[in-house]
This record gives C-alpha cells, structure tokens and sequence, in this order.
C-alpha cells in the first residue's frame, strides 16, 4: 500500500511539473543503490537516462578471461562518487519509464554544478551509452580499455532479455 501511495503521490508531482515551465528537480542527501542506472531519491525510483548499465548480478569477462562482478561494480561506482561529492545528489526528472520509474539525469553534489553520474560511469566503462548521449565517454573508455571495455559482456539490454552470451568486446588494442 506504501508503494502505491508513494507512486501515486510521485505520478502527481511530475504530472504538475510537466505542465509548468520548471521541471521536477529533487535535492537530497537520502538516496539507495539499486544498480548502476537505477537508484532511490527520497522516496522517488529514478532510472538514469542516456545510458546502460549492467544489471546488478550481471557479470563480465576481464582482458584474462575471468568472471569479474560488473554490475555490482557499477553500482559501487555510483556510491563512491556520491560519497567522494558530499553524499548530495541533485536529480532532474524528464519523465516517467517502465517498472513504475522516474526518468531523470542525476549530479552528485550539493548544487546543480555537480559531478554528472551518468556521464563518470560511462567514462569509467561501467556504462553504455544510450542513444548518443554519452558517445564521447564511451569512446574514452574502449581508448584506454577500462571497466567493461577491457574484456567480454553482454549488452544488459541483451543480458535483462535472457540473452547472457558475452561477446568480446575489446578493441584490438587492449591486452
């Protein structure tokens, strides 16, 4: 019933949001983990946009072939930066998804000229880009081999459908 009081209460806000001129910023120092795209603000389940990132049971392969925990990875990553920043996050909400989720773009930090999270997973490799919008981190992280880009993984999109085949997905270069 709490979940369905809280959704209903989060659907109103940002229904009010979308037809005003501001839209919905959350600030706060109260967040959870969920994985590296998904996390809790508040009481509000915000998913990440503009990128992928694994499940948090997905594993990958590393540059030797063996199984490294990236999903739990990306999350870690996700809390680490909001620790390192103050523990505040400030979040943007677009929109709502699928699995009765906000979207949004989310900064750690106590103001709105934070560290953008989604933009430091991609960076680290912890993270696809989704529809262009992280292209430049992607790229830097196959440069340099780092995170996922090291080795082998399934696409988590792939990975959620049931397709766990990992691909090897380092650029010749790396070792």
């Amino acid at each position: 019933m709490r979940l369905f009081i809280i959704t209903i209460t989060a659907l109103c806000v940002f229904t009010a949001s979308a037809h005003s001129a501001e839209p919905l910023v959350l600030n706060s120092k109260n967040w959870r983990i969920i994985d590296g795209d998904t996390i809790y603000v508040d009481d509000y389940k915000i998913r990440l946009i503009g990128i992928e990132a694994p499940e948090r049971t997905q594993n990958c392969r590393d540059a030797d072939g063996k199984k490294w925990a990236c999903g739990k990875r990306a999350g870690d990553a996700v809390r680490e930066i909001l620790e390192k920043h103050g523990q505040g996050i400030q979040c943007t909400i677009h929109g709502g998804g699928y699995y009765g989720r906000l979207l949004g773009e989310c900064f750690a930090g106590d103001s709105g000229d934070g560290v953008d999270l989604q933009k430091m997973l991609v960076r680290q490799g912890l993270a696809l880009s989704s529809r262009g919008r992280y292209d430049d981190e992607e790229i830097h992280a196959q440069k340099l081999c780092l995170g996922m880009w090291a080795g082998a993984f399934a696409e988590p999109k792939e990975w959620r459908n049931g397709n766990r085949r990992m691909h090897d997905r380092a650029p010749e270069h790396c070792p």
